[in-house]
């Protein structure tokens, strides 16, 4: 990416930060989103869209995860296959990768010009009937389908931003959907029970698209379930139609699958993102690239194993440096935050080995946190929490301090200590967490993803420097 002070990206960047972002505000409805303007937007554009065959992701969590994982199999298989995820973490060119090489500064400036003054005739109609302009997230999507639609890519991998039923995302008509999981998050928008989210995540089928689902807990299992019987889509969920096995280490495993009446079997697969939720969201990944290897998609299991041993996205669950080993996750929510807690206390040595283990901690205020802390503070001998400041929805350092005072009272109760510190700069939470001998510590910081952003590249520069 070009770093000149005259670098024409710079200003469409800022007229597109400028916009309305949700990722930074969300609303408290859902009355926001109108998936007719996305409609409209596209079919301006040309409908991108439709250039090219979409494997589309949604589910509370895991679903970026699930889309490099595809993106990077798809790749070894000879496919020029475009992913776009978001939110992103340093930099807007993380949202939208071809075969794992993010968009260029220049290809972000030949995007803007194909699309920037379609988009600002549209926001001018848009406000002549009251409507709100297009917002940051329908615009990143729109570059996504017309970056991916002018690079000629054979496969996209999609995946939603919030819910599905009314994301941006969902105006593609996909070879096969995936929805990776069911938790609360982001309940003002999507519905304050399980069924209701489960039903906005599962607006993304398609009527006879096959759906492949990790939700495996009632009552979003049923819910699911019933929405691709009602559109025709053939149903098939983890630890039924396909599962993981172990396959004689610790870390290699197995992968089964009945399709029809074809059983097929990959075996020796390896992770390159360590932890059991990570190898469940293989399990979808891989038997989507099943289902798209019956439509005739050539998909040898060779690639398969490639792309699984190579697939990261910074920022969750990425182990860097070994003195100090630092872990950053984007641990957003409750259930985010026991997957990272089961992958430290099961597969991660250098956590157990550790002579003190630091947690930097920031989250967001509309998170249920108390649950978060519950479940993550015992785990660590000293926590340093602070807020980050590049978005306003960041809870405040006082208010976690004083959500975390049972849970540290209930760990001194049982006979361990937890030292409690705050800074109000992340940076200067990471700082302190390093401020001691360090080389046989282990430092994690999780929280929210606006956390990751804002303290990874002093972390990536302080473990380079040794």
């Amino acid at each position: 990416m070009n770093s000149s002070s005259a670098n024409p990206l710079l200003p469409f960047l800022d007229k597109l930060f400028g916009r309305i972002d949700y990722e930074r505000q969300v609303p408290d409805s859902a009355k926001n989103f109108d998936l007719s303007k996305m409609r409209d937007l596209m079919k301006r554009l040309g409908n991108p869209e439709n250039s090219t065959s979409v494997i589309h992701v949604a589910g509370t969590k895991g679903k970026g995860s699930v889309c490099v994982m595809l993106g990077a199999a798809l790749s070894a298989a000879g496919m020029k296959t475009g992913v776009y995820t978001s939110p992103h973490l340093e930099t807007i060119h993380q949202r939208m990768a071809v075969d794992g090489h993010l968009i260029t500064d220049d290809q972000m400036v030949a995007a803007f010009q194909r699309i920037d003054t379609k988009i600002q005739e549209f926001d001018k109609t848009l406000a002549a009937e009251g409507k709100q302009p297009v917002s940051f997230f329908e615009y990143t999507t729109a570059m996504a389908f017309d970056f991916f639609a002018a690079e000629n890519c054979d496969a996209i991998v999609l995946e939603t931003g919030l819910g599905g039923r009314l994301d941006s995302t969902n105006v593609c008509q996909p070879e096969v959907c995936i929805i990776t999981n069911i938790s609360r998050d982001h309940t003002r928008i999507l519905g304050d029970t399980l069924e209701k989210i489960a039903a906005e995540k599962a607006g993304i089928i398609k009527a006879g698209v096959p759906v492949i689902s990790g939700v495996t807990d009632s009552p979003s299992r049923e819910v699911i379930e019933n929405v691709a019987k009602e559109r025709g889509g053939v149903f098939y969920l983890r630890n039924q139609a396909f599962e993981i096995s172990a396959n004689g280490s610790a870390e290699a495993f197995s992968f089964q699958m009945n399709v029809g009446e074809k059983k097929t079997q990959i075996a020796d697969l390896k992770l390159k993102m360590p932890g059991g939720h990570q190898r469940n969201n293989s399990s979808l990944a891989i038997a989507a690239l099943m289902l798209l290897r019956e439509k005739g998609w050539a998909i040898p299991d060779t690639a398969i194993r490639a792309g699984l041993a190579k697939a990261s996205l910074p920022g969750r669950i990425e182990i860097i440096g070994s003195a100090p080993t630092v872990l950053m996750d984007m641990a957003h929510n409750p259930a985010s935050v026991q997957a990272l807690a089961e992958m430290l206390q099961e597969e991660l040595p250098a956590w157990k080995q550790a002579n003190q283990r630091i947690l930097v901690f920031g989250t967001t205020r509309d998170k249920d946190c108390q649950r978060m802390l519950e479940r993550i503070v015992p785990l660590f001998d000293r926590v340093i929490f602070t807020k980050y400041k590049n978005n306003p929805r960041g809870l405040s350092v006082a208010k976690l301090v004083k959500l975390a005072e049972p849970v540290i009272a209930d760990c001194q109760a049982a006979g361990k200590t937890i030292r409690v510190e705050t800074n109000e700069e992340p940076v200067g939470a990471w700082q302190r967490a390093t401020a001691v001998p360090y080389e046989q510590n282990f430092i994690c910081v999780a929280g929210s993803a606006f956390l990751i952003a804002e303290v990874r590249p002093t972390v990536l520069e302080f473990l380079e420097r040794g």
